[in-house]
């Protein structure tokens, strides 16, 4: 388990810490998602970004992307919404 300290910014911001970052596998431009469960924890999950390439044939054939950066930002919702309904499956199945 990585545990680190950040501090969060006047403006409520934080820098994630490297550590945390490396255990993630994130970079600059990556999105994360913050999860708050009934007990106070807070979850972070890393949502790294994709080159136009990686993600072709992810989204319906007939659908024409001229923009990639339409691609990306579609992509990107897309896995967080699988994400998040992945959890909430779990979570389900934990109360159950």
């Amino acid at each position: 388990m990585v545990t680190t300290i950040a501090k969060i910014s006047p403006k409520g911001q934080i820098t994630l810490p490297i550590e945390i970052r490396r255990a993630l596998n994130l970079r600059e431009g990556d999105r994360v998602v913050f999860q708050i469960s009934n007990d106070g924890k807070v979850f972070i999950t890393g949502l790294p970004s994709y080159e136009p390439e990686d993600v072709i044939g992810i989204l319906h054939a007939e659908e024409v992307l001229g923009d990639f950066q339409e691609a990306r930002r579609r992509t990107r919702l897309l896995r967080a919404h699988r994400y998040l309904q992945a959890e909430q499956a779990d979570e389900d199945g934990q109360s159950e």
